[in-house]
């Protein structure tokens, strides 16, 4: 098999890309959370995860908060005369509210920082206009910040030490998805690392994994069955393994633990890859 091939600056945010013309709002928007994340401990007199998004809503004038079934939407806000309403779809998983709760905050900072910084849509790097996909990975951005402070979840990172069982236990701490952890802890580790989320792939003639929204297409990530991947999928244990990976045009094996999560239709596996062991 070939290896899969990386840069480091694509690993980064290898789950979760952001349009390199975003990259400078995206800063912007990360330090304006970090300033409300201040205050809440400030306020609270602990930086104690977990930290809610509706602890958030109090200092963002969201006057209310409504939990009703909003069919296939997460969330929606609606500017009111008091400052704003938020409605959260009472369908979804806790952590799942928590989040959209706390990406909704995110746009409510991002307004606030587009007039405070005199920005339009169209002052991005590279003169491109801001699109409504871009916004809504700001407020992703915005909303792992808000609920999971970078200084506070490295601190419990480094602690624990980098595996797929510190996900696991992150994730409940903070109160977010085993994906979000994952991402965050991508994104903070001192130790470089790969969090590879794996969808199941069934066809009559072939089946095995392909890597949930790589950059690359379906067909260059796909792991054919027998694989230890598939072990990881039909069992609660972690798979220890290694994969190929190029980094910077450089082949290097490197350790990897996989583990699934999920039930049935809605089963996935979760690989994580230790780039500097």
């Amino acid at each position: 098999m070939n290896p899969h091939s990386y840069s480091w600056d694509e690993i980064k945010d290898d789950l979760a890309p952001l349009d390199v013309n975003t990259e400078n709002i995206k800063q912007l928007v990360i330090r304006h959370a970090s300033k409300l994340v201040n205050e809440l401990i400030e306020r609270r007199g602990t930086d104690s995860p977990p930290f809610l998004a509706e602890e958030y809503a109090q200092l963002r004038n969201i006057s209310k908060i409504e939990m009703i079934d909003l069919g296939d939407l997460d969330a929606v806000l609606i500017r009111a005369r008091d400052g704003y309403v938020m409605k959260i779809n009472t369908k979804h998983p806790l952590v799942r509210q928590n989040f959209s709760c706390a990406h909704e905050i995110g746009h409510t900072l991002l307004n606030e920082l587009l007039q405070k910084e005199q920005l339009r849509d169209n002052e991005w790097r590279g003169g491109e206009e801001i699109t409504g996909r871009a916004k809504e990975r700001l407020c992703d951005t915005a909303a792992a910040e808000l609920l999971m402070p970078a200084h506070v979840f490295s601190k419990y990172l480094f602690n624990m030490g980098l595996s797929i069982e510190s996900i696991e236990i992150l994730a409940r701490i903070f109160k977010v998805s085993i994906p979000a952890a994952a991402i965050r802890v991508q994104e903070v580790s001192t130790e470089h690392c790969l969090a590879i989320r794996w969808k199941r792939w069934i066809r009559s003639k072939s089946k095995g994994f392909f890597q949930d929204k790589a950059r690359e297409p379906a067909w260059r990530t796909y792991v054919r069955d027998p694989s230890t991947l598939l072990k990881a999928y039909e069992s609660n244990e972690i798979v220890r393994s290694f994969k190929l990976l190029e980094i910077d045009k450089i082949s290097k094996r490197c350790p990897m633990e996989s583990k699934g999560f999920g039930q049935d239709k809605t089963r996935w596996v979760l690989s994580l890859v230790f780039l500097d062991r």
